[in-house]
Order: structure tokens, then sequence, then C-alpha cells
């Protein structure tokens, strides 16, 4: 069986940041037939890339996450998961990055890492059937962040940037 990718690009407001941000959902391949189970959630950003249906405006492929998502599924390889694909493409620098870059720009990563947590989240706990408690933060086991712009190489900058400058490479909690 398979995932299902909903047609519909969503948007919900950020107050963190002052504008709507857009998004999209794959639900799992038992969401609409097992009512009662709750599903952890993976937030993926470059949502406009992830799915097999709209490639990426740089390269123009898809990532095709609905599709190995689906294989996974078939192998019985991975858990079942609610994706929400975040659109990142627009003022993505200013999005992503955790300070100003004088070349670049940027430094609201904070400000989007607090939508994520403090406005996307709890919109889409409340809206789907997620593994959210009363008061769950995010959490490795109910919620996870997929980051595939971690080692910079789309703003142009040179790999060892993306370094701590103790050759260990940066982790999710030095980015936010």
């Amino acid at each position: 069986s398979y995932g299902t990718l909903e047609p519909d690009i969503r948007s919900h407001y950020s107050p963190e940041l002052g504008r709507e941000l857009r998004y999209r959902l794959f639900l799992p391949p038992s969401y609409y037939e097992r009512l009662d189970d709750h599903y952890p959630v993976l937030y993926a950003q470059d949502g406009q890339a992830q799915f097999r249906d709209h490639p990426d405006p740089i390269d123009g492929h898809s990532w095709r996450m609905d599709e190995a998502l689906n294989e996974l599924y078939d192998l019985s390889a991975v858990q079942e998961v609610i994706v929400v694909a975040i659109y990142t493409d627009y003022d993505r620098i200013e999005l992503l990055s955790p300070m100003p870059d004088p070349r670049y720009g940027g430094g609201r990563g904070a400000h989007y890492r607090d939508f994520l947590v403090n406005t996307l989240k709890p919109h889409i706990d409340s809206q789907y059937r997620t593994r959210a408690g009363m008061h769950a933060k995010i959490a490795p086991r109910a919620t996870s962040i997929a980051d595939l712009l971690v080692n910079g190489d789309r703003v142009g900058r040179d790999q060892n940037e993306n370094h701590r400058g103790d050759d260990e490479p940066r982790r999710q909690e030095d980015i936010f």
C-alpha cells in the first residue's frame, strides 16, 4: 500500500516571521484505514522539491520522498510517518541561516525554528492524528526535522564553512 500525497499546497501564517509559509502533506498508507492510530511527524525543509510531482526549481528534479517512503513501506523497513514538507524557496537563506552573513544575508533561522515549534507543529497536531501529548515538544520519537541544507552547498559556500573548526560536522543543534 502507498501513502497519500495531499494535492493541495496549504499555508499557515507565521507571527514569528510576519508572513505565510506554504507546506504539503504526505500521509502514511494506513492513515485513512486505522482511524485510532497516531503517527510521528517528519518536518521536511524544501517542500517545493520533495515530491515526485514538483521538480526542484534549481535543478529541475524532484527528490521523490514520497516514492522513497513508499518503497520503504513496502519493505516494512520504516515506521509510517506523516510528512509536512515546508516550502523554503522564498527567502531561503533568510529563513534557514542562524545568523546574518555579510555576503548572503539571512539570520532569521531562530524565528523559523520558533515558527516550526510554536506555530506549525501545534497546528498540525490539532488537524491530524499525530503522536502529540498535551504538552508535547519536538522530541526524537514523535517529531523530526529533516534539513537537507545542513552542508550549505545550495548557497555556494565553501564546504569547509560547514564545520565548527574542530573537524566535526555541524549538528542540527548547531544550526538552530
